[in-house]
């Protein structure tokens, strides 16, 4: 039998978990599920509230070997404290730390966002390792969503919405949460009044700056009217901030009820309801709906259970909130998520080749847990408990809380009865555990592992080392040298490594990025992080998520006119020339196409043959400054952000004037459709979505970071693979060939003719491995608990990079003859080989910080070389010229390529 074929809908706590166990049952790796992962989101989920693991959840933890890693990352709150309007304490009831009585703070409470991260790298590390050893593992598909779902009793067909990609799967998991897309694709929407529990309550939560008054206690106020407000510390990754849980119970005011099944497309009129509804509660109110205002990171849902006969319907089943959710009040959502996963897991060990069997074992074992956890305390009274309606009843309740703290009363119930999760017994199924130094994954601190890494004894002592051959241009071919000397890992920085093993990738760029404070912006004596230099990876995952849909691979088609625009400028530009610098020449194209396509108007490079307003000096400075400062963070902050640097006045470039002219224009005039959507136009749509991330500066910070992203690197793997074409007349005269036989389009080619060119493609692959932009590895920061990674253990903080040029150059990946430009590499290579060279292309980088725009640089690519080839015979001016750059950047920055023009006949 071929191995199950399984699409597990959500990326969240459920799924990862899931597929975890399934790869690591006692099958062979060939043998083990193959197993798809499909998200909405653009990366995994960094939001969410705090929650907390108890009982069989700790156990389940174990057997995944990150019972350290999640302890280290817990938020360490210390209990609940209910005050009054005035702040003052009535109750105190303390955390408890044992994991055997029942209290409102467990021993593990930790954010979910957190928690969901630790479980998707844990999945990723599992999935590589199965990998290597000949299975399939686990495909990550983010930024897509299942538009419909059907069955013919064989297989199920599911399409992707935004890819329009028809697949079929054995078996399709619903991990997808309350609002479960796919319970209601596969069990009809028609019924999901009667699958919802609603318990009268609607819920907010968002993360804010943390005040004076909060701190590691919990601080729960209520305000007359079914009010409530809980302040909760966060992760030790984001402790200068605080968690807010807002609830409001109220059955009669439909508003509350209608905004919330809007999602994110709702989040204005959420924040003006609840901005309304707790105006003159008092307290500290003011700060905290000027906060809420403010929230990036803001989710509005109701409050409700998931009730359902049966999880599953033909090959269908739902896992966790999507099929039984308890509601957030029950305090076991994450135990039914982890003991569903481990179950479901354990069921289709079990039954791998009847379904039906294995759903029915699975509801066997999880129906009396999920009639445990939903059972809630006071009923429906529950959250009219959590939130009363008067003054009175709050008094009296607080009242209450006081007196059972006080009389002991609450010390002896928490020892009466423990956790429910603590009644839930684990089924052994045969799974392999993990321990905690398993790698692939953040596990435990261990200093002394980190002088392990060889390298050059100077990079483990000071800053100034990397510094040096940084600010040099030397750096880049330093590593590759150490590399070739050392092996797979190198030390080049106090607190750096590079790593040239293609297994990891997956795993480094999972992690929170580095290395990008040196590049925050300042503005009015205040630093302004951007989408590129943002370190907070909730900022950043809000940022991507409210300018994706200007990405897609559909969207970046309505800049084509644009950019077909500004190739026949080039193209004119080229005919009237006999020789030029090329690199330069295709800059200047390059920071055109992206003013047309950004903001519906050229630069003027092109026309004026030179850097128009100092645009590109100016984005060159940033790249240089990114470069020399980026090993000496401290010695940056002490000279560049100081209190009389920061105060200093800084002008607009001429690209930020240009970028806030056009938006003060399309304002005064905005599209009335018949005009040709830019980026401007989409951000200016998604404003109306996320004003409180795309605001004024919000649009044209981003439409600086596009034109900033867009220049050089487009410009250079452009101009590198013409020059490796230049340099290999075969490969050239084939290209040519193909472009002949597909009979595309003069002058300017048609996207929709050479999207899948084959030696197209290969070509354009084989130019950006030899020539890849980045002249250091790409850092990303070891999450709390230290990680192991190819091998060797490294503590929290530690700055841990791919090296994009020594992995390109890899033999074992790409033959012993990796150095050499030869695009039939990507054609001749069977179908392991090809998907291993895959796996270790990064050139346009890879996990949650991959090139927004690379559907944009890959359809300029695709264009703009053929167009250029066809019209124009090229030759070096010096035949044994090479391909020379400036490596002291973040960068790379290409050098004059002086090249002589003719005209193709």
């Amino acid at each position: 039998m071929a191995p199950l074929s399984i699409l597990i809908i959500g990326c969240g706590v459920a799924g990862p978990i899931l597929a975890s166990f399934l790869l690591l049952g006692p099958h062979k790796p060939q043998d083990a599920p193959h197993i798809t992962i499909l998200e909405r989101s653009s990366s995994p989920r960094a939001q969410g509230q705090n929650v907390d693991i108890r009982g069989v959840g700790v156990t389940i933890i174990r057997k995944l070997g990150l019972e350290s890693a999640i302890r280290a990352s817990t938020t360490g709150e210390e209990g609940a404290q209910f005050v009054d309007a005035q702040n003052r304490v009535w109750a105190r009831f303390g955390a408890d730390k044992s994991g055997k009585r029942q209290t409102g703070t467990s021993d593990i409470e930790i954010m979910r966002g957190r928690l969901a991260e630790i479980f998707y790298l844990r999945s990723q590390s599992v999935s590589e390792e199965v990998k290597g050893k000949g299975g399939a593992g686990i495909e990550y598909v983010f930024g897509d969503y299942a538009e419909s779902i059907t069955q013919d009793g064989a297989k199920v067909h599911v399409r992707f919405a935004r890819s329009d990609e028809y697949r079929s799967f054995d078996l399709v998991v619903g991990a997808d949460g309350l609002q479960s897309r796919t319970r209601r694709l596969a069990f009809g929407a028609e019924g999901e009044e009667d699958r919802l529990n609603r318990l009268g309550m609607y819920g907010a939560f968002w993360s804010m700056p943390k005040g004076s008054s909060d701190s590691l206690w919990r601080r729960w106020f209520n305000a007359p009217g079914g009010r409530g407000i809980m302040l909760r510390p966060s992760d030790k990754q984001h402790s200068d901030r605080t968690s807010v849980f807002m609830f409001v119970v109220n059955e009669e005011d439909e508003r509350f009820r209608n905004v919330a099944t809007a999602g994110n497309k709702g989040v204005e009129v959420q924040k003006a309801l609840l901005t309304e509804y707790w105006a003159g509660a008092g307290w500290e109110m003011g700060r905290v709906l000027k906060e809420m205002n403010a929230a990036y990171d803001f989710y509005y849902d109701l409050v409700a259970q998931v009730k359902m006969e049966t999880w599953s319907k033909g090959r269908v089943v739902l896992l966790g909130d999507a099929g039984y959710c308890a509601s957030p009040i029950s305090g076991m959502g994450t135990t039914l998520a982890l003991t569903g996963a481990y179950n479901l897991a354990g069921a289709l060990l079990q039954h791998p080749n009847i379904h039906t069997a294995a759903f029915a074992a699975y509801e066997r074992e999880m129906r009396p847990t999920v009639d445990l956890a939903q059972r809630l305390p006071m009923g429906r009274r529950q959250p009219h408990i959590m939130a009363p309606q008067t003054a009175w009843a709050i008094w009296l309740r607080m009242g209450i809380f006081a007196a059972v703290r006080w009389s002991g009363l609450a010390s002896l119930l928490a020892k009466l009865k423990g956790p429910p999760a603590n009644e839930v017994v684990v089924k052994e199924y045969g799974f392999r555990e993990l321990d905690d130094s398993q790698e692939g994954i953040a596990l435990y601190t261990n200093w002394r592992q980190l002088p392990q890494a060889p390298g050059p004894l100077l990079a483990g002592l000071t800053g100034f080392w990397r510094a040096w051959y940084q600010y040099n241009g030397k750096l880049r071919v330093k590593l590759l040298e150490l590399h070739r000397r050392h092996g797979p890992i190198v030390r080049y920085g106090v607190k750096s490594v590079s790593i040239s093993d293609p297994s990891i990738i997956d795993v480094v760029y999972g992690s929170r990025a580095d290395s990008y404070s040196v590049l925050i912006g300042i503005s009015n004596g205040k630093e302004v992080a951007s989408l590129v230099s943002t370190a907070d990876e909730q900022r950043h995952g809000a940022l991507r998520r409210s300018v994706a849909n200007a990405f897609t691979p559909t969207a970046v088609l309505d800049y084509e006119p644009a950019i077909d625009k500004t190739i026949a400028e080039l193209l004119e530009l080229l005919s009237r020339k006999s020789h030029l610098d090329l690199s330069e020449t295709i800059l200047y194209y390059t920071m055109d196409a992206t003013g047309r396509f950004a903001f519906g108007a050229p630069l003027g490079c092109l026309a004026a043959e030179a850097d128009v307003g100092g645009s590109i000096a100016v984005i060159r400075q940033r790249f240089n400054h990114w470069g020399w400062w980026s090993s000496l963070p401290w010695l940056e902050r002490l000279i560049c952000r100081n209190p009389i640097a920061m105060r200093i006045k800084r002008a607009p470039s001429s690209m930020a004037a240009a970028a806030a002219s056009k938006l003060q224009e399309r304002a005064a005039n905005p599209h009335d459709g018949s005009q040709q959507p830019d980026l401007l136009t989409r951000f200016l749509e998604a404003s109306e979505t996320y004003p409180e991330i795309l605001d004024t500066r919000g649009v044209v910070g981003m439409l600086m970071s596009t034109i900033s992203g867009a220049g050089d690197t487009t410009a250079t793997a452009v101009t590198a693979t013409l020059f490796y074409l230049l340099k290999n007349s075969k490969s050239l005269a084939k290209l040519l060939a193909e472009l002949e036989q597909a009979e595309v389009t003069r002058p300017v080619p048609a996207y929709s003719q050479v999207s899948k060119l084959p030696y197209l493609d290969a070509v354009i692959k084989e130019g950006m491995r030899l020539c890849s932009s980045a002249t250091w590895p790409i850092e990303r920061k070891v999450p709390a608990g230290g990680a192991t990674i190819a091998g060797m253990t490294f503590p929290v903080g530690t700055s841990v990079g791919v090296n994009v040029l020594a992995l390109h150059l890899n033999p074992a990946v790409f033959g012993e003859n990796a150095s050499e430009y030869r695009p039939g590499r990507w054609l001749e290579a069977d179908p392991e080989k090809l998907r291993a060279m895959g796996v270790a292309h990064m050139g346009f980088s890879r996990g949650r910080r991959v090139c927004l725009g690379q559907n944009i640089a890959v359809m300029q690519m695709k264009k703009l070389i053929p167009a250029v080839v066809m019209q124009s015979q090229m030759t070096l001016a010096e035949s044994t010229a090479e391909l020379e750059a400036d490596y002291s950047p973040a960068v790379v920055c290409l050098k004059a390529l002086n090249v002589i023009i003719g005209q193709r006949v």
